[in-house]
């Protein structure tokens, strides 16, 4: 687009807008073949994954003893507003869309511990756990080796921060569902 002369007279928005409409196209046509790059080995995965955090989504209660959610957030449990901004993840298929839910689901998350907390603003310690409860409460698949792998690399500032927290929540997701009762 750069050197297009159709594209010379337009404008730094009008060229990132073009740049998202192409990456959009192009990953509507892709998305199963780069998501299953293994076919019906990833739809399998995929499958058991979703049987554990369904298991996982009965026992696992904003009072859980892993998650260690500070009782002053309780009141906002269960958070619907950052649910609502997860439950449309699976609906887009650019990575810069996925992690616009994450980026809204977590500012959401802060939004109202800050309602919610006397002690000024909430720290990462306080979101994480919540983060968990969310991605468990909503079975969202992991989304994250599609960002990390199309989009990873122009991760920067508040966009990084807050897809960093999302990570170490899907981490301590998994090592709730490893050492739960559930899987045993």
């Amino acid at each position: 687009m750069n050197n297009d002369p159709i594209w010379q007279s337009a404008s730094a928005n009008q060229l990132d807008l073009a740049r998202v409409v192409v990456e959009r196209t192009v990953m509507a046509r892709v998305y199963h073949n780069v998501l299953y790059l293994n076919e019906d080995g990833d739809v399998y995965r995929d499958q058991l994954f979703h049987g554990h955090i369904n298991k996982l989504a009965k026992v696992v209660t904003s009072n859980h003893r892993d998650l260690r959610i500070s009782k002053v957030y309780h009141y906002e449990c269960p958070w619907s507003w950052a649910q609502a901004e997860l439950a449309v993840i699976s609906a887009y298929k650019t990575p810069r869309d996925k992690l616009q839910c994450v980026f809204c689901c977590a500012t959401t998350i802060m939004n109202l511990f800050s309602m919610a907390s006397e002690r000024g603003i909430p720290a990462a310690d306080d979101l994480t756990p919540v983060l968990v409860f969310r991605l468990i409460r909503r079975r969202c698949i992991d989304c994250s080796i599609c960002i990390d792998s199309f989009y990873g690399n122009r991760l920067e500032g508040e966009e990084q921060y807050w897809w960093t927290q999302f990570c170490a929540a899907i981490e301590l997701r998994q090592w709730i569902n490893s050492f739960s009762r559930v899987s045993r």
